[in-house]
């Protein structure tokens, strides 16, 4: 999204408060920041919706143990987006 939109930083898309897109006409800029938005909220729910899905038992555990789980799938997700040795294995793909 970030390429396709020119935006710089991923805090930007996130945020929904974009400064670095380039110049236009207010008018069409404020249609590509209303595209953009619209783009990242479904990306986002979708992501959400594959996170939130586990296995069907998961409904029969403890609230904690439901925690723990989320916790650990958030921690490998952050791994294999953010860590350098994950992205770098990606890219080599």
């Amino acid at each position: 999204m970030k390429g396709q939109y020119k935006v710089k930083g991923e805090e930007e898309v996130v945020t929904g408060h974009i400064w670095s897109m380039p110049k236009y006409s207010s008018k069409k800029q404020g249609e590509l920041k209303e595209r953009l938005k619209h783009a990242y909220n479904m990306l986002r729910k979708e992501f959400r919706n594959i996170f939130e899905h586990m296995e069907p038992d998961f409904d029969l555990l403890p609230d904690d143990e439901k925690n723990d789980l989320y916790e650990r799938k958030a921690y490998a997700w952050y791994q294999v987006t953010y860590n350098p040795d994950w992205v770098s294995r990606s890219l080599e793909l």
